[in-house]
């Protein structure tokens, strides 16, 4: 090949042609890439102590490779082989090579040279065809470049001595592709309709399909957050749990899903009349708002979930889907968490209903508990009072509930079957249906079941804490902290065969939670929110691991036993100094005084939810404020940080504990505005108005309502 100037171009032309040589080449290369780290990775590396299996034995390289691996590798030495054995050798034109004479050769020595190779390659002398070429193309140009006066100009200026030559460029392609007859002309655009653009598309659609059902729990589709966000089911001030589930399943990892005819029957003619009992919405299939206006993925997915929450059995063509929606709603939960509670929705802050509507959400999930028992029961605090709470536990139906324990047995939640010893609590699970082994279910999974004793305090972040016994904050000016002390006992505790060592480390970042209804494993986490019941907004969050809690719980119980509520200044004192710290921050709101709520929900047990109330006073901001002097921390000033706190026993802590209950007091939370009341009132339809007033916090629930005349001293609740 021969490359030359373009634009000093005078008789030469450019010419183009494949080259099956450099072709080969090209796929070695692109192979290489490929087949060299994949087969180094199998031999020395992937190795995982989580997955090697109990069986040792050494396994030979083929069966470590694989077949097909094997195979590439063969066709990776053929092409080799074909790479070395045709190589393309570019030739230069040299007249000193060509008359095997120096540089430095005189004319008599380049005229002697030349009628020597003529002696062996001139037609007369030889009548070899390829030796006349030779003579031509080589020995008379070479001898004619090194004596003519224009040859040797040529030669010097262009490297050859017939002046500028053609250009050739070798494509890394097989040369018939190139080929310029009439009959290769369908057979290469049909190569190039299917290499070029078939194949290419074809890949990609297969990959992505793949792709869609490969699960990964930490990521989202690009569409869903802003479907969440702007959607048609998009997130609301007030939204309860059924229409969180709605939003959630909305997204563009569920939208993908595909409905075939055999799975569309199982669904319509197995799965629905399994979960009508429990959800009437997935009834009528002309008319309810289930099935109208939204699209098949979502419709496949919701119904999925309700079999799920419903403990039913899911058709076998059913179960791949089944699961890939059961990984990914953990994740699509948490993003909705997310929007709810940390982007700025009311005068900077989240929104508090929805957020806690997402963990109520993954509660069902978790427990396997059917949205239409956790509806009657929207809020934290009276959900531990709900039936919820008895379908939480194995073997139990919410009918079941319903009809024998509720009705039958005057068992109303899971707070009465706490009150009563284990015996008891066989001999009732026995009463409605199940056998020993069963009941033996519901006694391990009510063993488990957290009960929190907590006590909260604010103060001013000024790189101490420092109590603040007045409660005012300069509104959107000063750092608000929470510091939230918390104890967390489980019956188990209390059995005399459970050691110390069976708690989780102190430090651990994860409990498992005891979720037999669960198709994978959970571990347990709490959320604690501080918000603002007459706004409904929310003013900080965050999530933690109460491993600390339940070792600190455990070790002081026969302490929290002795005081129970009736010195409630050292209990208070004892959970502050003993408990697990949890410390949130938010800017202070505007000037008033607001009566807050501290809500603490585990993410994995129905009626484990608990309110504390919290009254601060925000002030207008002081331009110049003096530098107050530091004090150390003394118990008189833990009691006075205190005051704007209190402490939260839950009755399922007093009767692990044998303490007393208190009364409780609670205040409403209000939509965010009247514009977001109207936009929810325009869907009024199908009972959504109900889901809407059930979305809201009910009366007297917290512990937030203010007491006539006591308006200085500390709230008290349970």
């Amino acid at each position: 090949q021969t490359k030359t100037d373009p634009e000093t171009m005078t008789d030469g032309e450019q010419t183009t042609h494949g080259s099956s040589q450099l072709f080969a080449v090209f796929l070695v290369s692109i192979i290489t890439l490929v087949i060299v780290p994949y087969t180094a990775y199998l031999l020395f590396g992937g190795d995982d102590d989580s997955k090697k299996k109990k069986d040792t034995k050494p396994k030979g390289l083929l069966k470590k490779l694989g077949w097909k691996l094997c195979v590439a590798w063969a066709v990776y030495g053929f092409l080799i082989a074909y790479v070395r054995t045709h190589q393309v050798v570019m030739e230069r034109f040299d007249p000193f090579e060509i008359l095997e004479v120096s540089e430095s050769a005189t004319p008599a020595d380049i005229k002697r040279a030349y009628r020597k190779l003529s002696l062996i390659y001139h037609p007369d002398k030889n009548p070899d065809p390829e030796a006349n070429a030779y003579f031509t193309e080589k020995v008379a140009k070479a001898y004619k470049a090194l004596t003519d006066d224009t040859a040797r100009e040529n030669f010097k200026k262009f490297g050859h001595p017939d002046g500028r030559q053609a250009m050739e460029i070798s494509v890394a392609l097989p040369d018939w592709l190139f080929s310029k007859e009439k009959e290769a002309a369908p057979a290469i655009l049909l190569t190039l309709l299917l290499g070029g653009i078939v194949l290419p598309l074809g890949s990609a659609a297969w990959w992505l399909r793949k792709s869609r059902t490969k699960v990964d729990i930490n990521d989202i589709a690009p569409e869903t957050q802003q479907l969440y966000m702007f959607g048609p089911f998009q997130i609301k001030a007030n939204s309860g749990v059924v229409k969180m589930m709605e939003t959630m399943v909305c997204c563009g990892d569920f939208l993908k899903l595909e409905l075939p005819k055999e799975q569309g029957e199982a669904m319509m003619n197995v799965l629905r009349p399994s979960v009508y009992p429990y959800q009437q919405e997935v009834g009528d299939v002309q008319k309810s708002a289930f099935y109208q206006n939204r699209p098949t993925g979502a419709v496949k997915a919701q119904m999925l979930l309700y079999g799920h929450l419903c403990r039913q059995k899911i058709p076998d063509i059913l179960m791949p889907d089944f699961f890939y929606v059961m990984k990914k709603t953990p994740r699509l939960i948490q993003e909705l968490y997310g929007l709810s509670s940390s982007l700025p929705r009311i005068k900077g802050y989240g929104w508090a209903q929805p957020s806690i509507s997402a963990v109520e959400l993954m509660q069902c999930m978790v427990r396997a508990v059917p949205i239409e028992a956790k509806r009657h029961f929207p809020s934290p605090m009276r959900s531990r009072t709900g039936p919820a709470t008895l379908v939480q536990l194995p073997h139990l139906t919410h009918k079941m509930v319903l009809e024998e324990l509720v009705k039958k047995k005057k068992i109303e939640s899971l707070m009465d079957l706490l009150k009563v010893k284990d015996e008891t609590i066989m001999a009732e699970m026995q009463a409605v249906g199940l056998d020993r082994a069963q009941a033996l279910d519901v006694l391990k999974v009510i063993y488990k079941f957290p009960a929190l004793s907590m006590a909260a305090r604010t103060y001013l972040d000024e790189g101490t804490e420092k109590p603040n016994k007045e409660c005012k904050y300069q509104a959107h000016h000063d750092l608000v902290t929470v510091s939230v002390s918390a104890f967390l006992n489980r019956r188990v505790h209390n059995n005399p065969a459970f050691k110390e060592n069976q708690l989780p480390d102190e430090d651990a970042e994860s409990v498992p939670a005891l979720a037999p209804n669960y198709p994978f494993p959970k571990d347990e986490f709490w959320v604690f929110m501080v918000c603002n019941p007459k706004d409904g907004s929310l003013l900080c969050h965050k999530r933690v691991c109460m491993a600390k809690a339940e070792n600190r719980g455990f070790k002081c119980r026969a302490k929290l036993a002795e005081l129970g509520n009736a010195k409630p200044e050292e209990l208070v004192q004892l959970v502050t100094q003993q408990g697990q710290e949890i410390t949130m921050q938010f800017v202070a709101p505007e000037v008033g005084e607001h009566q807050l709520t501290l809500v603490a929900m585990c993410d994995s047990w129905v009626g484990a939810d608990y309110g504390l109330g919290m009254k601060i006073e925000c002030i207008e901001p002081i331009e110049e404020k003096k530098p107050s002097k530091k004090k150390k921390k003394s118990a008189k000033g833990e009691k006075n940080g205190t005051e704007n706190g209190g402490l939260d026993r839950s009755e399922e802590s007093e009767l692990q504990l044998e303490g007393v209950d208190d009364e409780d007091s609670d205040e409403e939370i209000e939509p965010a505005s009247e514009e977001e009341d109207d936009e929810d009132g325009e869907d009024g339809e199908d009972g959504e108005d109900d889901e809407d007033d059930e979305g809201l916090w009910d009366e007297d629930e917290y512990g937030t309502e203010e007491s006539e005349g006591e308006d200085d001293e500390p709230k008290k609740t349970k």
